[in-house]
């Protein structure tokens, strides 16, 4: 059987949801049925309509001063990001909504201790947290469906904003019809490819199957080994990238995979097959073992045909 060449992007995932200890703000707002609103729906992603739905019932007067606890597991520079869109939130609405963060360094931490908050009632209003973590909350019912919330006409995010998540964001955090969270991060890791170099060395396309990814790993590093310098003979190919996101694509580009309906599995014929691919890759100098912080330098002086790079996150900025 063709094996077809992995896609590597393998997200990981965050959530931004709310908790059912929320107090819900009274009052009404006058209804805007002429603006096209968004409604839920079992497609991927929210959808365009021109059906209001039900007003929240927000009185823009009955939010001075409301205080919003956000709980997170962000850590270092990405803590301090977090706390400067906090804190221009803060400075700049207009409703004088004062947001607190509180961090727990990491989501382990993190989901004990809203486990705790939820048996003693004192939870935080929204928290950042991971899908999985969302839906061990929402079992319990301890989480608030925010489909009303996005879909408002008048508070919501807007369809403007909504459809610059790609939809396969949006179903995610989607269980059951219900909005369990916005996205808030995704980060993921990509196989880069030289194309240019690839065609000096005969190939006009990128690899589509395992077996042309091989062919094209293995001619950049004889390319190598066809000059008259024996230290440079075991670069070419493919920098070897240990992360488990790439590991785990490697699994799935085989048809295997780490769990089933029921339980957790490794020892598979695919996850066999998959190993022994890249452990021929390995032997044969097709692929090579970088002592470099990070395979950039590398790919830039055509030392690796592919690398696996993982781009910097993006961060939602306040509005």
């Amino acid at each position: 059987m063709t094996r077809h060449l992995l896609r590597l992007p393998t997200f990981f995932l965050l959530a931004g949801l709310t908790l059912s200890g929320c107090t819900p703000i009274p009052s009404t707002l006058p209804s805007t049925s002429d603006q096209p609103v968004v409604t839920r729906t079992t497609s991927p992603n929210p959808t365009v309509t021109s059906t209001q739905p039900a007003p929240i019932g927000v009185d823009a007067s009955a939010l001075r001063g409301v205080g919003i606890q956000v709980w997170h597991a962000f850590a270092g520079g990405a803590a301090d990001i977090f706390a400067s869109q906090v804190a221009r939130f803060n400075s700049v609405n207009e409703w004088g909504i004062v947001v607190t963060p509180t961090g727990f360094g990491d989501y382990p931490t993190l989901f004990d201790a809203i486990n705790t908050a939820l048996e003693s009632g004192s939870t935080p209003n929204l928290v950042t947290a991971l899908p999985e973590q969302a839906l061990t909350w929402n079992a319990s019912g301890s989480v608030v469906d925010l489909t009303p919330y996005l879909g408002d006409p008048a508070w919501g995010l807007g369809i403007d904003t909504i459809v610059d998540f790609p939809p396969v964001f949006w179903s995610q955090d989607k269980t059951n019809d219900e909005q369990l969270g916005v996205p808030a991060q995704r980060s993921a890791r990509f196989l880069f490819y030289n194309k240019t170099w690839a065609h000096q060395l005969g190939f006009n396309s990128p690899p589509e199957t395992m077996e042309e990814f091989r062919q094209q790993a293995c001619a950049a590093n004889t390319s190598f080994r066809a000059d008259a310098n024996p230290q440079n003979d075991g670069y070419g190919g493919w920098i070897v990238d240990t992360n488990w996101q790439t590991t785990y694509s490697w699994l799935l580009a085989f048809d295997g995979g780490v769990a089933d309906d029921t339980a957790y599995g490794f020892r598979t014929d695919p996850n066999l097959a998959a190993l022994q691919f890249l452990k021929s890759l390995f032997d044969d100098h097709c692929a090579w073992l970088s002592t470099e912080s990070t395979p950039f330098d590398s790919f830039a002086r055509r030392l690796a045909l592919f690398v696996v790079i993982w781009p910097r996150c993006q961060w939602l900025s306040s509005p």
